[in-house]
């Protein structure tokens, strides 16, 4: 493992796991995008984890409200259910997977 992407980066976000500093640091996601990502992103339940995720939408709110966020676009926060913990952070622009649960079982748990 390369440490210097770990020391490169200085997370601004209370819970991170060393993971998710790793991943930052390599991929080039400062912990700013991530705040806005927290702040202002789209937030679904997948797989049992909270995604944060910022799209056109929310860029266009964004820029309504002066902030800029234009590095933020497709980035998506992996986080912890329970604390919201950023468990990894990644860019991707199909939001496909970020759909609502149809599975009742699930559906019930996370939004009831």
């Amino acid at each position: 493992m390369n440490n210097a992407c770990y020391s490169a980066v200085t997370p601004l976000v209370t819970n991170i796991t060393t993971h998710a500093v790793l991943r930052m640091g390599s991929r080039r996601i400062r912990p700013a995008d991530v705040d806005i990502v927290i702040n202002y992103g789209r937030m679904s339940y997948v797989r049992g984890a909270v995604i944060y995720a910022i799209g056109r939408k929310e860029m266009a709110f964004c820029q309504k409200k002066g902030i800029t966020c234009r590095r933020a676009q497709g980035l998506q926060v992996v986080c912890a259910p329970d604390d919201d913990t950023v468990i990894t952070v990644y860019r991707n622009n199909d939001f496909k997977g970020l759909r609502y649960s149809t599975n009742k079982k699930t559906a019930k748990k996370f939004y009831n």
